[in-house]
């Protein structure tokens, strides 16, 4: 019985080592499917933060000078999308992540995709099967939406004729009794710059008459419309949505004007491909050093940003 014993043993034991090396390996294999459920929902949380961020820092941009150039040539800017890239690289690495792809994506001229790709900072780590799958990281993906709206300036129509006469005695002018500002028809010159009416004052004066004005202030809503329409000059390449250039049908009087003023308030940019329009001197269409102001009525909005699912996009 004894040594019947001890054989029944001695072939127990390579079975027992058997069932605790699978159950070790079973141990492991656990441990690294929960690490690895943990990796990955870190790379998400990383991944969406990063878009998020990413796709805000564009929106802010595209919401100034910035959305012009976008919804006029269709491509965001190297000098919009790296800040957005950077603000996105710093939410990964917020999410113990790291960006490893990152890109923008235009829908079309109004709809604006910001799409990443983050991996955990770390790997599964010890204990592992093999070290291949010790590195084993998290990954995800992630999508976010920027939609821009355009919108008209608030209140567009004509000057008062007390309104100019306020603006021309701020300007040190005789107030005028009559003015295109005034008259302007459909043109939109409330919304033009104050230094801009002033101006347009100042050229009166040296004419002796009243600037015919056809468009004043013009959204870049309205502006993309005219260009799709024909007007030789796209959106962005002039001042027009900053309220500091106009378009008149007195080119010729105006150029008169111009030609005898010691130091004239506008000048004439493009005399061959759009003569009726003018803008103001002290900015860089006239070789001005005067930074422009403040987008204020540029007239795009961009929305929150919104999280998409990535696979949309393929």
């Amino acid at each position: 019985m004894p040594g019947r014993w001890q054989d029944e043993a001695g072939q127990a034991l390579p079975l027992v080592l058997i069932a605790i090396v699978g159950l070790m390996i079973t141990a492991v294999a656990l441990t690294q499917g929960g690490r690895l459920t943990e990796l990955r929902a870190t790379a998400v949380t990383a991944a969406d933060a990063a878009a998020l961020a990413g796709a805000d820092a564009l929106a802010d941009a595209l919401e100034g000078p910035g959305g012009i150039a976008y919804l006029a040539s269709g491509a965001v800017a190297g000098d919009i999308a790296g800040p957005a890239r950077q603000r996105a690289e710093q939410y990964a690495e917020a999410n113990d992540s790291e960006l490893d792809e990152f890109s923008v994506v235009s829908v079309d001229r109004r709809t604006v995709v910001v799409r990443v790709t983050t991996r955990t900072a770390g790997g599964i780590g010890e204990p592992s099967i093999d070290e291949e799958m010790a590195d084993t990281r998290g990954r995800a993906e992630a999508a976010a939406v920027v939609e821009l709206t355009l919108h008209g300036a608030p209140s567009p129509g004509c000057l008062t004729l007390a309104e100019a006469q306020a603006v021309a005695e701020d300007a040190g002018l005789d107030p005028p009794d009559s003015s295109g500002l005034v008259s302007c028809g459909s043109a939109d010159t409330r919304n033009l710059r104050t230094a801009m009416q002033e101006a347009v004052l100042r050229v009166e004066d040296e004419m002796g008459a009243d600037l015919s004005i056809t468009h004043g202030f013009v959204s870049f809503g309205e502006q993309l419309d005219r260009w799709r329409g024909g007007h030789p000059l796209p959106p962005g390449a002039t001042l027009l949505n900053w309220g500091l250039a106009l378009e008149t049908s007195d080119h010729a009087a105006l150029q008169g004007a111009l030609s005898a003023m010691a130091d004239p308030p506008l000048c004439r940019p493009h005399p061959a491909t759009l003569p009726a329009y003018a803008s103001h001197a002290d900015h860089d269409e006239c070789g001005g050093l005067s930074p422009r102001p403040a987008p204020g009525h540029i007239g795009i909005e961009a929305t929150d940003p919104y999280l998409i699912d990535p696979a949309r996009l393929d």
